[in-house]
């Protein structure tokens, strides 16, 4: 069988028909989560997010997360002059949004919280988003932690 320009087009565009259906069957098996629900509103509302954020890198003395393994447990160290600060706490994992968990804040004499983690929760990365208001303004803060 004698192979001519014909013939060789017509086996390639096969070819790549086939691995292009291939790549869209596979795509298509991906469950992808979206980082937000709401992203659109979220994006309306930027410059007051960055004015946030804008508020809590201007602290003298910034919002400190610690994780102690050995008793499970995160602290947090808000500023001394906010211990009647209020507002949420978000563990966000990126890899399964059905993960996250939620606290409202509740600060001890010393501007102090405690979150104790519970022994099935995922282990790995995770971001904590606090998100508080304290004398009618309002400050937003992200770190990330490997429990």
């Amino acid at each position: 069988m004698k192979m001519n320009w014909g013939k060789g087009i017509a086996i390639f565009y096969s070819c790549f028909v086939l691995v292009m259906l291939f790549m869209v069957v596979k795509s298509s098996q991906n469950n992808v989560h979206l980082v937000q629900d709401n992203y659109y509103e979220k994006d309306l509302n930027y410059e007051a997010f960055r004015k946030k954020r804008q508020n809590a890198s201007d602290l003298k003395k910034p919002v400190v997360v610690k994780y102690n393994p050995s008793i499970k447990n995160i602290e947090f160290t808000f500023p001394d002059n906010m211990a009647e600060a209020s507002g949420k706490i978000a563990l966000f994992r990126p890899s399964n949004k059905h993960l996250d968990l939620s606290y409202d804040i509740h600060l001890d004499k010393n501007a102090r919280m405690h979150i104790g983690i519970k022994d099935n929760t995922e282990k790995g990365l995770w971001y904590v988003q606090i998100d508080w208001k304290h004398l009618g303004k309002e400050y937003y803060s992200e770190e990330s932690i490997i429990l």
